[in-house]
């Protein structure tokens, strides 16, 4: 498992803006792909924060008890979270001890060993416990603690001491100021395939394959500020289009849920910039087109950049 955070340079609350401009950063290929599809997706970076947290708590202990690395809790799989410390029980002559051999240099047996280990253990447990416990204990002071059942048969009063602020009418003080919510309807995906030109004479071929991770594609080529010609890829699809000769800019979103041409993926839309330029020409017969896989991979020769909503 993978620290993407670490890796990417990020703390885990960043914003989105935040990761996407730490993952264009990025020039490992590998963890631009992985952070891509994990960490632009807000269900997807729930459930890795979850493991997340998980697999740091594990790796404290493990460091605490003396066994940041086993068979199963290596280098290779865990390599990320692999925390260095000293254990709480260590032997005081400077000498190391291996399971199952007693060591030749006058330390202490290995079972003795093993034994401070396992109780090293144990207190990190017993402590967490306590803590939990007195975090309860304090959740429920707080709840309990000065507060006095008013009496229904009375008026509220102009002021209250106990609680430190004035109030006229206690309706109106509690009301929550709320962020506004993004609520436009979903939409019904358009075709795969479906574009949007206003521009005629389109006999240069263009083919786009996108990825097969669950989101979906809304490509435009531009030129200049212009938009010539946009198309709507299904995930894990392609499609195949014509284009007019020229040479243009190609900017593309993705995201799992459709709204519309104004709010494309809603929040969670994911823009970016192909840095290249795209040429098509004609030679006497024969019309020169252009093949792009939107797909992040080893030695791949396209670039792209991750761009805000007004870029796009």
């Amino acid at each position: 498992m993978k620290d993407l955070y670490k890796r990417l340079g990020i703390q885990a609350n960043a914003s989105l803006e935040e990761r996407k401009r730490a993952v264009a950063r990025t020039e490992d290929v590998s963890d631009r792909f992985d952070a891509s599809a994990v960490l632009f997706n807000e269900h997807r970076k729930r459930i890795y924060d979850h493991h997340y947290r998980t697999v740091q708590s594990v790796a404290t202990i493990r460091a605490l008890a003396g066994i940041s690395t086993s068979e199963f809790w290596n280098e290779t799989t865990y390599g990320d979270f692999i925390v260095q410390k000293t254990p709480p029980f260590a032997a005081s002559n400077g000498t190391s001890t291996h399971y199952g051999a007693q060591s030749t240099s006058g330390s202490e047996p290995w079972w003795q060993d093993v034994l401070y280990r396992l109780a090293g253990f144990g207190i990190i447990v017993l402590v967490l416990w306590l803590l939990s416990l007195l975090g309860k204990c304090g959740d429920d002071n707080t709840n309990t603690t000065n507060y006095e059942e008013p009496s229904y048969e009375q008026s509220a009063p102009a002021s209250d001491a106990t609680y430190g602020y004035e109030y006229e009418t206690p309706a109106e003080d509690y009301t929550a100021i709320e962020e506004p919510q993004f609520n436009e309807p979903e939409l019904p995906l358009p075709r795969n395939g479906k574009v949007w030109s206003e521009y005629g004479n389109r006999i240069a071929p263009l083919r786009i394959t996108v990825p097969d991770y669950g989101n979906h594609y809304y490509v435009k080529l531009l030129r200049g500020e212009i938009v010539i010609l946009a198309v709507f890829i299904h995930s894990g699809r392609t499609v195949n289009v014509n284009m007019p000769l020229g040479t243009y800019e190609m900017k593309y979103a993705y995201g799992t849920t459709w709204y519309g041409l104004d709010h494309l993926f809603g929040p969670e839309t994911v823009y970016n910039l192909a840095e290249d330029q795209f040429e098509f020409y004609r030679e006497g017969s024969y019309v020169q087109g252009v093949q792009v896989e939107l797909i992040l991979q080893q030695n791949g020769n396209l670039s792209t950049t991750t761009i805000s909503a007004d870029q796009f």
